[in-house]
């Protein structure tokens, strides 16, 4: 398996970001704490200043200023395709983490 890039490992991590900041503020769901929450977005950070073209990251237009301070405005930022992409992206997400911890509530109840 090939190792990522600075660059291509700011761009997951925004994406991350993204699919967790539209879970948590457009859907009103979360699956990680807020501790992990931040924990991403300073990774995001450092990564920023170690990347060399950090601009050609594939969400800098909605990450330009980002601080790690808070999530909630990313997804106004968004392009209409972004947007769709990223919330069905989100909706999967959260159907698999739901899946997993039905299955692991169940074991530990049954």
């Amino acid at each position: 398996m090939s190792k990522l890039s600075n660059l291509e490992r700011c761009s997951v991590i925004q994406r991350k970001i993204l699919i967790h900041s539209i879970l948590y503020y457009e859907m009103n769901k979360t699956i990680l704490t807020d501790a992990e929450f931040d924990k991403m977005c300073r990774k995001l950070l450092i990564g920023k200043e170690h990347t060399k073209n950090y601009h050609k990251t594939d969400y800098f237009y909605v990450f330009y200023d980002f601080d790690g301070s808070t999530g909630f405005d990313l997804y106004d930022r968004l392009e209409d395709d972004d947007k769709e992409y990223l919330t069905h992206l989100a909706q999967l997400t959260y159907r698999i983490w739901e899946s997993k911890n039905k299955s692991k509530r169940k074991s530990k109840n049954g």
